[in-house]
């Protein structure tokens, strides 16, 4: 990723994990459409900025463990 000053001299710089909804969908291994449903569900942690979908990746990860089903024994 690329760095640059905005007009006040900070870096403009994204957060590594933030990632917007491809690379979501990507790194959960499913389609971006089944991600959509479980934002419209609100099922899953997300952050909206305008109409951008954005996902933290700890956020998503502590997601999946929280859905994790123990088997019987």
């Amino acid at each position: 990723m690329s760095e640059k000053n905005d007009k006040r001299g900070r870096i403009d710089r994204p957060s590594p994990h933030w990632v917007r909804i491809e690379a979501a969908a990507e790194w959960l291994g499913c389609k971006v459409c089944y991600l959509r449903r479980l934002v419209a569900e609100r099922r899953i942690p997300y952050s909206k900025v305008g109409k951008y979908l954005f996902f933290d990746l700890y956020e998503l990860d502590a997601w999946i463990r929280s859905q994790r089903i123990d088997p019987l024994n």
